[in-house]
């Protein structure tokens, strides 16, 4: 991952290979500050290149508590279901929509409710939402679990990442988000 133009890029080369604890690639970069109340976490990006059934997942996560439990909203590629949105509420729920449009990804909480979005023609689609009102990281990222690249290279290109919000914690030196 790299930072090109003010834009955060990540590029997986063809031989890419899961390892570690978590048996995966990629990762993610995530905000300093902390949301104990309601935000709005925002980012677009361009797919810019993709091979079909890549394996690949473009996430906006908002880990939450001590535990890290993640509210994310993914765009995938997975190879036996095709381009998919997804939606995590928790360890164990998902939402999936097939779709065939690269844009944006969006996390809310209102009053203590985490809700997942994905950008169609110009309209936030909701996914799911639940309750969850522990403090929040905002992160985007790409992760993949198995090398399903096939000899091609992967590009995923993140703009305009923002985090709205009127209650937030950051360190000294941090630049606290928009409001």
């Amino acid at each position: 991952m790299a930072e090109r133009n003010g834009h955060l890029e990540f590029v997986f080369a063809p031989d890419a290979a899961p390892g570690g604890v978590w048996n995966n690639f990629g990762g993610h970069v995530g905000t300093l500050c902390t949301f104990p109340g309601d935000f709005d976490a925002k980012v677009q990006f361009n797919l810019v290149r993709w091979p079909a059934g890549n394996g690949l997942e473009v996430t906006l996560t908002a880990f939450l508590g001590p535990e890290n439990t993640w509210y994310q909203a993914v765009r995938s590629s997975d190879p036996t279901g095709g381009e998919q949105y997804d939606s995590q509420t928790g360890f164990w729920s998902n939402y999936l929509v097939d779709t065939g449009d690269a844009g944006a990804l969006r996390v809310t909480r209102r009053h203590g409710v985490i809700t997942t979005y994905y950008l169609d023609r110009g309209r936030w689609v909701k996914m799911r939402s639940a309750p969850n009102a522990e403090s929040a990281k905002i992160a985007v990222g790409v992760t993949g679990g198995a090398n399903e690249l096939r000899g091609k290279s992967a590009v995923v290109d993140f703009t305009n990442f923002s985090v709205a919000s009127n209650d937030f914690d950051c360190p000294p030196n941090a630049r606290p988000p928009s409001s």
